[in-house]
């Protein structure tokens, strides 16, 4: 029997920013999507049954992940189709790992690359610290290198997508202001605060503003954005132009943001 996981809100934050992902990737090249998002009637959001009442009747806690190394995770469909093009398990598996495990086409040519190494049957060694996967993730920053991304930037986003090559440039385009500088370790005693916003309900928030992209694709463009006013009124922010807007240009632009700043009510 397979059981669930879910994420919930410990508390409610007086102001929420949530962020769509308006683009996807298409031969590696960033292209926009204007897939309109279905708001809630009057743009009311209401999150209570998303509220964690701690440990209920018949869930468990989930157990600690364990500190062993494992083996990375790989593309099932990818590798099966490496496979039955005749190449070994063992091949497939580090085409895989080298070249952010999900293209086929780009795992073939690896592997037609290094069919002369010398370890190239030899077993993947399980992560941390192993030779092959840290040659592997080595050669994934220089192709992120190679795109334009600094190391740092390229180390963070793999490190947040799980060496994923297609979801660390995703990452990279939806984080275009984070250098990747880790933060600074430090030498004082952690200590326990209470987690901040309210746990309290009703926990319901209106849109207070949005940030919608004009142009064609993620490469040109420009960023406007409509902030509601007190009298509920919607004002257009645009460089220094800040003019009422219409309800149609709202409702029109509305459901195509790229952020929504949601206000508790």
């Amino acid at each position: 029997m397979f059981g669930c996981r879910r994420t919930l809100f410990a508390t409610f934050p007086d102001v929420l920013v949530i962020h769509a992902k308006k683009f996807q990737l298409v031969n590696w090249v960033p292209a926009k999507l204007d897939i309109p998002l279905i708001l809630p009637k009057d743009d009311i959001l209401t999150l209570d049954a998303y509220l964690s009442k701690g440990i209920q009747a018949g869930e468990d806690v989930l157990p600690e992940e364990s500190a062993e190394p494992t083996l990375p995770m790989f593309n099932k469909a990818t590798l099966q189709q490496l496979q039955a093009m005749g190449f070994p398990l063992i091949r497939c598996q580090k085409a895989l790992l080298a070249t952010g495990n999900a293209d086929a086409e780009a795992a073939m040519e690896w592997l037609f690359g290094h069919m002369e190494d010398p370890d190239t049957d030899a077993p993947i060694q399980p992560a941390g610290g192993v030779k092959e996967v840290t040659e592997a993730l080595a050669e994934l920053v220089t192709i992120l290198g190679d795109m334009g991304f600094t190391a740092a930037q390229a180390k963070k986003a793999l490190r947040e997508t799980v060496n994923n090559m297609e979801h660390a440039v995703e990452w990279l385009f939806s984080h275009p202001d984070d250098m990747g500088d880790l933060p600074t370790s430090s030498t004082s005693v952690p200590t326990t605060t209470p987690p901040k916003g309210s746990p309290t309900l009703p926990a319901r928030f209106h849109l207070k503003a949005f940030i919608s992209h004009k142009g064609p694709s993620v490469h040109s463009g420009h960023y406007v954005a409509h902030v509601r006013g007190d009298d509920g009124s919607w004002v257009l922010f645009n460089d220094e132009k800040a003019v009422k807007a219409d309800s149609k240009s709202v409702e029109s632009l509305k459901g195509k943001a790229y952020l929504y700043v949601w206000e508790r009510a």
